[in-house]
């Protein structure tokens, strides 16, 4: 009997846990044809001006900076501020761009082949993670904030029975940020 009270107590916190629980749903929106910022449009045709725009979204200041997964200087951007994410193809290469309201160039990112790695990266990923392997293209992420520009390159790397991690390193073989995959 004193199984089951507990059982049940158990059972009433963890629902009553979960139940404050906010949920909020955050989307990216696509920028209507004719309401594209010209200073942003400006900016792409002159950072990729061979490049086909596939598409460009309004990127709320809630999730900036969550698909980057890295952010190399610390800083966020400033309460209120509008950002542009886009879609662009290249000479066969595909770039996504994040834009703030006056046009600067943020971040951006293109998948590149693991033998474009710097040695650096390989080898303090091989040093940290002996037996792992680089599963898949890399990212290239690049920052330009504050007139600094930075490198970051996202690398998954897999073991024998699915063991698994997202590695974020610089040009110079430091390891900012680990994730160990499930």
């Amino acid at each position: 009997m004193k199984k089951l009270i507990s059982l049940m107590l158990g059972l009433c916190l963890i629902t009553m846990a979960w139940a404050q629980v906010e949920e909020e749903t955050v989307r990216i929106t696509p920028v209507k044809k004719g309401d594209e910022p010209k200073a942003v449009m400006d900016a792409i045709h002159t950072d990729f001006p061979n490049a086909l725009s596939t598409n460009l979204n309004f990127l709320p200041l809630k999730l900036y900076g969550e698909q980057w997964n890295v952010q190399t200087d610390g800083t966020a951007p400033a309460s209120g501020s509008a950002f542009y994410q886009v879609n662009v193809r290249e000479q066969n290469q595909s770039f996504k761009a994040v834009y703030d309201k006056n046009g600067k160039l943020q971040h951006s990112k293109v998948m590149i082949k693991q033998a474009e790695l710097p040695e650096a990266v390989v080898a303090a990923i091989s040093k940290a993670h002996p037996g792992y392997k680089i599963v898949r293209d890399v990212e290239k992420i690049t920052s330009d904030r504050a007139g600094n520009v930075n490198v970051v390159y996202h690398v998954t790397i897999r073991k024998e029975h699915n063991l698994s991690h997202g590695i974020f390193v610089d040009p110079t073989g430091k390891i900012l940020r680990d994730i160990h995959f499930v």
